[in-house]
C-alpha cells in the first residue's frame, strides 16, 4: 500500500485532485454541450436548425390543445408547408379511442405523408405530435419535434430519392392520452407498411437530444446507425429500462405494444417550463432542434437505402464513452461481464488472504462500514437539502422540476457529503489498509451488478466496468510493495471508468429529477465514491484534513450561492397556479391551489387568508381530472361563483337488463366551449364488461397496462375536443 512516507509528495496529491475535478467538469460540460445551429443559408440537403425554428415560431404562436382555434391553425400550416415541398399530406380524421387509465376519446386529425422509395424494402416513419396541453404553447412539447420533421422532409426532397419508403406521422391528441397514434395504428392503411418508428419529442426547452428509449426485437441496427451518423449523440440503456417500468408514455408506446421497432428521442432540459404557459418560442433553444434534426435526417438517410428485411439485432446495452461515442453490445454480454467482475474481486481478495496482505475479518468490516456510510450520508444529504428548501423556499414551488439555481443546491449537498466521506475514510485508513477498505465495497457493487443483470437488463454496466478495473487496481496494489512515482498514473487511470460512466448518470438524474430526487442523486454519488476509495485515501493520506476541508468549502459556496441567487423575476417567474372546480348538481364551486403560499396574484381568487384543506373534504372524490385525482395533500381553498352553461346534453338511447347485466347507450353532446367532457361510473366493481364508442368495441384490457386494466379507482370516459 502507499505509506505515510509519501506525504512529501503533496504536489502529486494536489495534481491528482485537480485532475479528478477537471475530469468531472469536462464530463458535465460534455453533457451540456449542444451542436451549433446550422444557418438558413446552408445547402438544401442539410438540416438547418434556423429553418426549422421558423416553423416552431409559427406553431407556438397559439395554444394547440385539441379543439382550440390554434390547433386548427397549426394543422393548416403544417399541411400547407408540406404541400410547398411537393408532398401530398393527407389528414386522417376520425374519432380516436384509447384505453389509458380509463377510456379516452377525441376528435383526431392526424397528418400523414408517404414519400415513396425507389426500391423499397420497408418503411421508416418520423413521428411527433402537434397538439399541446391546455394553457401551454407547446414550443418544446412538441412543436420542436414537428418542426424538425418538416425540415427533415425538406432536406429529403432536396436530395436523391431514397430506396425505402419514408413516412411522416404528425399525430394529434398525444397529450390527451396517445389517442392519435392509436387511431393511426388501428385504422390507417399505411400502418402495416411501417417497420421502424423514430419519435421526436421534447420534455423541456433546451439541452442535447437523448436517445432515451429503444423498443422492438431488433433495435441493434438502429443503435449502430445512431453511433455512426449522429453528431454528439447521447444514449444510455439505463433510461430504456427505467421508462419500461415507470408510467411515462409517448406515442411510441402504442407502437411498442404492437411489436414495432423504434426509438424515442428528446431533449429534456428546462423541464420547469414543460406543460406550462412558459413553454414558448422565446425560451426554446434552436440548438436542441438542430440536434433533433441530426437524429431525424441522419437516421432516415442511413436507413433509407438499407435492406430493412435483413436487419437483425436484439436487446442492447449502450452508453456514451468519450472519444468512442456510443458503445453498444448485446445484453447477453452483461452476464459474462458481471460474473467476471465478481470473480476478479473475489480473486483479488483470495490472493490478498494468501499473501497475508489483507485479513478476511477486516474486509467484512470495510464492507459494513461502507454500507453504514452509504445509508448515513444519503440521509445527511437529504436533510441538508430539506433544510435548504425550508430556509430558502424556492424549491417548494416546483412539483417535479427545480429552480434555476439547482447547481448550487447540488454543490451544497455533494460538497458536504464528500467532505464527510473523505474525512471519515482518512481516519479509517489509520486502522485498516486501503485494500481492506476497498475490497468490501467492490464486492458489494459487483454483486449488485450481477443482480441487476437478471432483473434490470441494460442497467448493470455502470457497476461491473468500474468493479473490473477497481479489482485489477487493488490486486496490483497488493502485489507491488514499493509503488514508484509513475504508479500515480496507474492509480488514477483506474478511476476513469467509474467517473466516465457514473457522472453522466448523476447529471442525467439531476436534469430529470432535479434536486427533489436528492436521495437518488446521493446514492449515485455514494456508488461513485465507493469505487474511488483507493484514490481518495491516497490523496487524503498526503493532504490529510485539507482534502475534506476543501470539499466542505465547496459545500459552503453552494449554500451561499443557493441563498444569493434565490427568488423570482420576470426571467424566472414564480410557477404558481389557481384552479377552479364546480359541482353544477349541488350548485357549488371552489377556487383551490396547491402552492406553498399565496401571493398578490393568487389572492385575487383565494382571498388574503384562505383555508387549507384536504381536497377530499370538499366532497369531490369522484372528480378524475389528472390534476386532482390521486392527490392527497392540502390545498388553499376559497368559495367561487358557480359558472353554468358548460353542461353536456345527455340522451339515454337504450337502457335494458340482459342475461349478462345491464346494457345502456348514451348520446352525449358536449357544450360548445368544453374542451374535456367526462363520464364517470364510480366504484371499481362497476367497470363495464364491454364498451362501444361510435360503434367501435374496445378491448377489455388496456394494451399498455395489461396487468392493470384500470389505473383510476373511478372508471371514466374522457372526450377531448369541441363537437
Amino acid at each position: 500500500m502507499l505509506k505515510n512516507h509519501l506525504t512529501g509528495q503533496s504536489l502529486y496529491a494536489w495534481a491528482a485532485l485537480a485532475v479528478l475535478l477537471i475530469i468531472t467538469l469536462l464530463l458535465i460540460r460534455g453533457e451540456k454541450s449542444v451542436p451549433d445551429v446550422v444557418p438558413e443559408s446552408a445547402p438544401e440537403q442539410e438540416f438547418s436548425g434556423e429553418r426549422a425554428f421558423s416553423h416552431l415560431e409559427y406553431l407556438s404562436n397559439h395554444q394547440r390543445w385539441v379543439g382550440a382555434s390554434g390547433h386548427a391553425y397549426a394543422r393548416e400550416y403544417i399541411v400547407a408547408e408540406l404541400e410547398k415541398m411537393g408532398l401530398e399530406p393527407e389528414v386522417q380524421h376520425t374519432t380516436g379511442v384509447h384505453k389509458l387509465g380509463g377510456v379516452r376519446s377525441a376528435d383526431v386529425q392526424n397528418i400523414v405523408v408517404k414519400i415513396p422509395g425507389s426500391r423499397s424494402t420497408g418503411g421508416i416513419a418520423l413521428m411527433s405530435h402537434y397538439d399541446s396541453v391546455m394553457h401551454s404553447y407547446g414550443a418544446g412539447d412538441a412543436a420542436a419535434g414537428v418542426s424538425a420533421i418538416m425540415e427533415t422532409a425538406r432536406a429529403i426532397t432536396a436530395g436523391e430519392p431514397l430506396e425505402n419508403d419514408i413516412f411522416l406521422l404528425i399525430t394529434d391528441s398525444e397529450e390527451t392520452g396517445l389517442i392519435g397514434a392509436e387511431a393511426f395504428l388501428s385504422e390507417h392503411r399505411w400502418a402495416d407498411e411501417i417497420d421502424i418508428i423514430l419519435n421526436l419529442e421534447g420534455r423541456g426547452v433546451n439541452g442535447k437530444a437523448h436517445l432515451f428509449r429503444s423498443v422492438g426485437e431488433n433495435p441493434g441496427p438502429l443503435l449502430k446507425e445512431v453511433a455512426s451518423h449522429i453528431p454528439e449523440a447521447a444514449a444510455t440503456s439505463v433510461t430504456n429500462f427505467v421508462l419500461d417500468v415507470l408510467p411515462f408514455e409517448t406515442d411510441l408506446s402504442n407502437f411498442q405494444g404492437a411489436g414495432y421497432t423504434g426509438l424515442d428521442i428528446a431533449f429534456v432540459e428546462g423541464f420547469k417550463y414543460y406543460h406550462t404557459s412558459e413553454d414558448v418560442a422565446e425560451r426554446m433553444d434552436p440548438r436542441s432542434i438542430q440536434h433533433l434534426g441530426y437524429y431525424g435526417l441522419g437516421l432516415v438517410q442511413g436507413l433509407g437505402n438499407a435492406d430493412l428485411m435483413e436487419i437483425q439485432g436484439g436487446d442492447r446495452t449502450y452508453f456514451n464513452f468519450p472519444l468512442l461515442g456510443i458503445v453498444h453490445y448485446s445484453t447477453n454480454a452483461d452476464m459474462f461481464l458481471a460474473i467476471l467482475s465478481v470473480l476478479l474481486v473475489m480473486g483479488g481478495m483470495i490472493y490478498g488472504f494468501i499473501v497475508r496482505k489483507i485479513r478476511p475479518a477486516r474486509v467484512l468490516i470495510g464492507l459494513a462500514i461502507y454500507l453504514g456510510v452509504l445509508v448515513l450520508l444519503t440521509a445527511i444529504g437529504f436533510l441538508i437539502y430539506l433544510g435548504l428548501s425550508r430556509a430558502i423556499g424556492d424549491i417548494q414551488w416546483y412539483w417535479l422540476a427545480g429552480p434555476e439555481n439547482n447547481a448550487f443546491y447540488l454543490l451544497a449537498v455533494f460538497g458536504m457529503v464528500i467532505a464527510l466521506f473523505t474525512g471519515g475514510y482518512y481516519l479509517l485508513s489509520r486502522k485498516l489498509t486501503t485494500p481492506e477498505l476497498a475490497f468490501g465495497p467492490l464486492l458489494l457493487l459487483a454483486v449488485a451488478a450481477l443482480i441487476l443483470v437478471f432483473g434490470m437488463p441494460g442497467t448493470a454496466y455502470p457497476l461491473y466496468w468500474p468493479a473490473i478495473f477497481g479489482a485489477l487496481l487493488v490486486f496490483w496494489w497488493i502485489r507491488k510493495p514499493e509503488p514508484s512515482h509513475i504508479d500515480w498514473l496507474i492509480i488514477f487511470a483506474s478511476a476513469l471508468p467509474a467517473m466516465l460512466l457514473i457522472i453522466p448518470l448523476i447529471y442525467a438524474a439531476e436534469v430529470v429529477l432535479a434536486v427533489r430526487g436528492m436521495v437518488i442523486l446521493t446514492v449515485l454519488l455514494m456508488i461513485l465514491l465507493g469505487f474511488l476509495i483507493p484514490q481518495l485515501i491516497t490523496i487524503a493520506q498526503i493532504l490529510r484534513w485539507k482534502l475534506p476541508a476543501g470539499f466542505a468549502i465547496l459545500g459552503v459556496i453552494g449554500l451561499s450561492g443557493a441563498w444569493m441567487t434565490s427568488g423570482f423575476s420576470a426571467e424566472t417567474p414564480r410557477p404558481n397556479s389557481v384552479n377552479y372546480v364546480a359541482d353544477l348538481t349541488e350548485e357549488r364551486a371552489f377556487w383551490f391551489s396547491g402552492d406553498p403560499e399565496t401571493d398578490g396574484w393568487s389572492e385575487q381568487y383565494l382571498g388574503s387568508e384562505p383555508e387549507r384543506k384536504q381536497f377530499t373534504e370538499l366532497g369531490f372524490d369522484h372528480f378524475a381530472h389528472p390534476l386532482i385525482n390521486g392527490l392527497t395533500g392540502e390545498y388553499f381553498v376559497n368559495d367561487a361563483p358557480v359558472i353554468s352553461g358548460y353542461e353536456p346534453e345527455v340522451e339515454i338511447l337504450e337502457d335494458t337488463n340482459t342475461e349478462n347485466g345491464r346494457s345502456f347507450a348514451l348520446q352525449i353532446q358536449p357544450a360548445p366551449d368544453a374542451h374535456i367532457t367526462e363520464l364517470f361510473i364510480p366504484g371499481s366493481e362497476q367497470h363495464p364488461e364491454l364498451l362501444y364508442i361510435d360503434n367501435r368495441e374496445l378491448e377489455a384490457v388496456d394494451p399498455l397496462y395489461p396487468d392493470q386494466p384500470y389505473q383510476n379507482p373511478n372508471y371514466f370516459l374522457r372526450y377531448h375536443g369541441n363537437p
